[in-house]
């Protein structure tokens, strides 16, 4: 008779502990250098982003400077130039017909 008698139950069983403790040292193991990674990623990636910060920032004034200096001011000219337009119209029928339409009331005609 053997001096130690096993248990076939009890081997599987110890087979299936150290197997659970093995993958448990493993998944800390990974966990760890995933954490290792995201922190190193995370300091490569901080000057980057925030490069990207300043150049979102002198697109965003650039832009509102074309606005305010090049756009606005063209949308104010034809506005500026229909209305000295009207106005010499107005005039030019005023003088025109006499300062008065051809009934004399001062209202204009429909045709």
């Amino acid at each position: 008779m053997p001096l130690f008698q096993v248990d076939p139950v009890v081997t599987i069983a110890v087979i299936r502990d150290i197997a659970i403790i093995v993958l448990i040292v493993l998944l800390f193991l990974f966990m760890l250098f995933m954490g290792l990674l995201g922190f190193m990623l995370y300091r490569k990636i901080t000057p980057i982003l925030e490069s990207v910060r300043v150049v979102a920032k002198n697109a965003q004034e650039s832009s509102t400077l074309v606005t305010e200096y090049i756009v606005r001011p063209l949308t104010i000219g034809p506005g500026l130039i229909g209305g000295a337009r009207q106005v010499i119209e107005s005039v030019g029928r005023f003088f025109s017909k006499g300062g008065r339409d051809e009934d004399g009331d001062g209202k204009e005609q429909r045709r």
